[in-house]
């Protein structure tokens, strides 16, 4: 409780003095009334002891950032009435300290204004649902424009025209469940304004908003997701397909070549020529052939370098026969080419090297017939030439001297010959 006249406290009581930090007589007939009051304030402060002063009004009540003796601020709520007491205008006032109820009212403006921030900037769509009528009582943008509506548009229906008609009773189901004491997750399909189906993830919880149940909710459109995610199952179905049916052995392995997976044409491989059970994690090197793993580290080298590399290898069974492997080691990388591991591909190419061996002695035995022909032809062709160039040499003796009996008989003999 307080009284002001000539622009200074005439009386303050203890509580009036101790709000701003003083003792009454610290206050009382010693500094203008402004001594108390923030200088942001003063101008209200002194207009309003003018007008109650002169009579322009009676009473009044207002709120004014104070100035205690410290130099802090608070926040003080004014109510004073005019007063005339021994024939001097008074004023008869009482204060109320409000600055916690200011700190208060100020919290709450600003959590109100970050929900708000929140709750309209956010990238994902929110809704609040009145739990009762299944009215939308606010959306923000990302919904409308996730939905193909404004925000008046939405704000004046309910949710039930969101969803897929054949799926309206669960709906209902669903807002009839109490969800305050976990966050419900869900996949529906809804439609938009264009009639196009989507399918939602929903992420619910059921809050009091202004004394009504309320249904706070995100929706995120997962279709494409869905859809990549139907796909990736089908591409491994095949894939698995594939590979468990295939003739060609399969291992991945990681930068530091454990294997991470292999089908069952690698476990025989694997088991044939290693006598070993592989398993994932396993290291590449502990069952690798010491004399090969040099050079098969070298190739390794540059497939970790993001080259592919083809080569052939030969294994001896345990009852002697050779096989033959088509190897190819290819990077696995990922869609910034940053690579991960190695896939390693063994074909088996016995059957075609058999072949090829096959070919190439076939080659060498026609080769070695064509020689063993070609010494008989020359054979052949000398005894042919033999006889031939004597009956000309006789041919010619005989041209000369016709009547010589011996010559004709050698010419007789070769031509038999």
């Amino acid at each position: 409780v307080y009284l002001v006249r000539d622009g200074k406290f005439a009386y303050v009581n203890p509580r009036s003095a101790n709000i701003f930090g003083y003792e009454p007589q610290e206050l009382t007939n010693t500094v203008p009334v402004e001594t108390i009051i923030h200088e942001s304030y003063r101008h209200i402060t002194t207009e309003n002891v003018r007008k109650r002063i002169s009579g322009e009004v009676e009473s009044i009540h207002y709120e004014a950032m104070g100035l205690k003796k410290d130099r802090s601020a608070n926040w003080v709520e004014f109510y004073g009435s005019r007063a005339v007491i021994g024939n001097e205008p008074t004023i008869i006032g009482s204060m109320i300290d409000i600055t916690e109820r200011k700190k208060a009212e100020e919290e709450l403006r600003l959590s109100e204004q970050k929900y708000k921030l929140l709750f309209d900037s956010n990238p994902l769509p929110l809704w609040m649902i009145d739990k009762e009528n299944l009215s939308i009582i606010a959306v923000n943008e990302a919904a409308a424009t996730l939905y193909g509506y404004t925000k008046d548009e939405l704000l004046q229906m309910d949710v039930k025209a969101l969803r897929v008609e054949a799926d309206r009773e669960l709906q209902l189901e669903g807002y009839r469940e109490v969800l305050n004491s976990s966050t419900d997750e869900r996949t529906v399909r809804h439609t938009r304004k264009d009639g196009k189906i989507m399918y939602v993830h929903i992420i619910a919880n059921d809050i009091i908003f202004h004394g009504r149940p309320v249904r706070l909710s995100l929706t995120n459109d997962i279709t494409e997701k869905l859809k990549a995610e139907e796909s990736l199952q089908k591409s491994e179905s095949n894939l698995q397909t594939i590979i468990k049916t295939t003739d060609t052995a399969y291992a991945l392995f990681d930068l530091d070549l454990k294997v991470l997976a292999f089908n069952q044409k690698a476990i025989e491989f694997v088991q044939e020529q290693y006598h070993h059970l592989p398993q994932k994690g396993d290291r590449l090197a502990d069952f690798f052939p010491a004399e090969r793993l040099p050079r098969f580290l070298n190739f390794i080298k540059e497939v970790l370098k993001g080259n592919i590399i083809n080569s052939e290898a030969d294994y001896t069974k345990a009852d002697g026969t050779v096989c033959w492997y088509d190897v190819k080691l290819s990077p696995i990388t990922s869609d910034n080419n940053e690579i991960l591991g190695m896939l390693m591909e063994l074909y088996d190419i016995t059957e075609r090297k058999t072949a090829e061996q096959n070919l190439k002695n076939a080659y060498e035995r026609i080769q070695s017939h064509i020689n063993s022909i070609k010494q008989m032809a020359w054979k052949q062709s000398h005894l042919v030439r033999s006889p031939g160039a004597k009956r000309i040499a006789v041919a010619g003796r005989l041209g000369v001297h016709p009547e010589d009996k011996e010559a004709l008989g050698h010419f007789q003999t070769e031509l038999s010959r």
